[in-house]
């Protein structure tokens, strides 16, 4: 994140209930017994949730991009959800179809 400027988060239906166990020391983290094998602290996080607090803590410009028609900020981790732009990626045209919003991501990542 030292080198970053911008965070871009692109969230999907299951992005804010993803998680993963690891040790914080070491590699020795048993995914059965959910502990580390040499008694360091596991952290529950996901890395979604972990890189988020990241670029929280950067304090880099954050982009959210939702993969979707609308924002819906109940699937985006708390760390984000109410920093940085929100966007859609998507849009529904009067023909019914799906069609990717170039003009909306990019004034968000450029905004």
């Amino acid at each position: 994140m030292d080198a970053s400027k911008t965070f871009i988060l692109i969230v999907g239906s299951k992005t804010n209930v993803v998680t993963k166990g690891g040790c914080q020391n070491c590699g020795s983290y048993n995914s059965w017994t959910k502990a580390c094998g040499k008694g360091y602290s596991v952290d529950y996080r996901s890395y979604i949730k972990y890189e988020c607090d990241e670029a929280v803590k950067a304090g880099i410009k954050i982009v959210v991009l939702y993969n979707k028609t609308q924002v819906d900020k109940s699937l985006c981790p708390e760390a984000v959800k109410n920093l940085g732009t929100h966007e859609r990626m998507y849009y529904k045209a009067t023909d019914g179809k799906y069609y990717w919003d170039y003009q909306s991501v990019k004034k968000a990542i450029e905004g």
